[in-house]
């Protein structure tokens, strides 16, 4: 046992006071969203102590689940609109309204994120944020003063070429032809030709209103470490195509430093959301923060963490990229610095020694029991996380009883 911790024990309360729970969990990607991960570990752990006051925090960084779990903790209301799809698509998409309809939150994913499509029809060269932007003149409309802006889990990498014409802006090659949106008749890979921006038709309250970006990765647009060669494969960029979907968010990280005289090119988090947030930094003006850090300040999670005497947090997947910078850290972090004790529930552990010592205050558990197809292991993640759940609230309930 690490020296810092309490004994395990201690964290059952004596009986008569309900033990206060909260379940802090990030989204199993591409099995559960944050909010399923949560019921689905509340679900495994009330079999067992059904008094437990539990606290539902489905974390969100500020890809899929942003601008629900926000606008629910700050008491704000959802608005639904049609808008496109990454592929052009009718679908429905929100954004939530919060501090008496003073600030909009939109999360990319909403619109154009890769929930939106199949695995067999991620398409990056047509595939385009323009829904994005539709969904950001809808909170103008509501006359909104802020606008905060989830960059995560998209399914583009046009470096925000599709928002920024649904806003009215314009793209031209050195001809002077109007290049079309990417997901309506147009091919992203065009952008490499690229050559002037144009604003005279851009919405004019965007100047007058503050953007900020909650991004989910830190990475810069262009580069080794960049949106295209990191993220790009899991949207659907073959490795033959890297070249030149680098090709094209070079000339537009080109084009907005010579025409609007910003140079995002190796600004953090400006490769978030396939490029979406050097073009927000450049033409909106906005403000981008690492996106878990944002939620948790805005959210309040601080004085959750400080409220309850168990935590619980969990991801898809922990490894040593777990320890540098997703949400469960932040959550595991919080509850180091005041003295609570914290437990994560993974579907997996890789290098779990070396974690280990970078969290030497958690207690970590896989979800995992078997060998299984990709699939089956996608298909079953609720029912084998609600299990884990279940097993450590057993394990706790026995614990009180041995002579320790």
């Amino acid at each position: 046992m690490h020296a810092s911790c309490k004994p395990f024990i201690n964290v059952i309360r004596p009986s008569g006071h309900a033990m206060k729970l909260l379940i802090a969990p990030a989204a199993f990607k591409g099995s559960l969203t944050a909010l399923q991960a949560a019921q689905a570990i509340e679900a495994g752990w009330t079999k067992v102590f059904a008094r437990h006051q539990l606290t539902l925090f489905p974390f969100a960084n500020g890809g899929e689940g942003t601008a629900a779990l926000l606008t629910q903790q700050r008491q704000g209301t959802l608005h639904h609109y049609e808008v496109r799809d990454p592929l052009g698509r009718p679908v429905q998409a929100a954004l939530g309204l919060v501090d008496n309809g003073q600030t909009a939150v939109i999360d990319v994913a909403s619109a154009s994120g890769l929930h939106c499509l199949q695995r067999e029809q991620r398409d990056p060269i047509h595939a385009s944020s323009y829904g994005t932007g539709q969904l950001i003149r809808h909170a103008l409309d509501l006359g909104v003063g802020k606008i905060i802006v989830g960059l995560g889990d998209s399914a583009t990498n046009e470096a925000g070429a599709g928002l920024f014409q649904a806003l009215g802006g314009r793209l031209f090659d050195a001809h002077g032809n109007l290049l079309g949106d990417p997901c309506q008749g147009g091919n992203m890979l065009e952008l490499a030709q690229v050559f002037h921006i144009d604003l005279s038709e851009f919405d004019p309250r965007i100047a007058k209103t503050r953007f900020e970006l909650a991004c989910d990765v830190s990475n810069p647009i262009l580069g080794a470490d960049g949106a295209t060669r990191v993220y790009g494969p899991q949207k659907g960029v073959a490795e033959d195509q890297m070249p030149a979907f680098e090709a094209a968010l070079t000339a537009v990280a080109a084009v907005l430093h010579r025409d609007l005289g910003i140079d995002v090119t190796r600004r953090a988090h400006s490769g978030a959301a396939g490029g979406i947030g050097a073009m927000l930094m450049v033409a909106c003006r906005a403000s981008a923060f690492p996106g878990a850090s944002y939620v948790m300040e805005a959210c309040g999670l601080e004085q959750k963490v400080a409220e309850a005497d168990l935590i619980l947090t969990g991801e898809g997947q922990s490894d040593q990229r777990s320890a540098q910078e997703k949400v469960p850290l932040l959550v595991l972090d919080l509850a180091r610095r005041q003295r609570k004790q914290a437990i994560m529930l993974s579907g997996a552990i890789r290098d779990a020694s070396n974690l280990m010592l970078s969290w030497p205050a958690a207690s970590m558990f896989a979800t995992l029991t078997e060998n299984k197809a990709w699939e089956d292991m996608l298909a079953s993640a609720g029912a084998d996380l609600e299990m884990c759940a279940y097993n450590l609230a057993r394990t706790l309930k026995m614990a009180r009883e041995l002579p320790l």
